[in-house]
């Protein structure tokens, strides 16, 4: 009896132990299946990369290349800006980025400079305007000059 309960283990033990290495070729197989898928799809964005180096605006956001005009202050910021061609922009500035404290610190310093700026056109809530409000809402800008 000892020894058929010896067989019937080793039995189950040569069981467990070949599920268990198929389980892990299993496991391996589907970890280098999603490394080469991964690759595939790195290779994939960077084929549809545009080849020049500018910078993109993110969804809903603009940009404008024109001359710094000013900053002007009243409930909030408004970061002023003049575009090659068309309208005076006046961007409210709800939260500044480096490169507005730069310019905010010595406005005059700048005036006249070539800048890029990303704003975007969006509502806020602006309690002391009554509520929501369209603004334009400058994000960052960048210092051509």
């Amino acid at each position: 009896m000892k020894f058929i309960t010896h067989i019937a283990f080793i039995y189950l033990f040569a069981i467990a132990t070949s599920c268990g290495s198929s389980s892990e070729q299993t496991q391996e197989s589907a970890k280098q299946d999603t490394s080469q898928a991964t690759e595939n799809e790195v290779d994939t964005q960077d084929e549809n990369q545009p080849e020049n180096n500018t910078e993109q605006a993110d969804a809903g956001q603009e940009v404008t290349i024109g001359t710094f005009v000013g900053i002007d202050q009243g409930d909030y910021f408004y970061f002023r800006v003049k575009p090659d061609q068309g309208e005076e922009l006046s961007l409210m500035v709800l939260q500044g980025d480096e490169t507005y404290r730069k310019i905010e610190a010595a406005p005059d310093t700048y005036i006249g400079k070539k800048i890029k700026v990303y704003w975007m056109a969006t509502k806020e809530n602006l309690p002391e305007a009554g509520g929501e409000v369209d603004v334009n809402k400058y994000l960052k800008a960048e210092i051509l000059e």
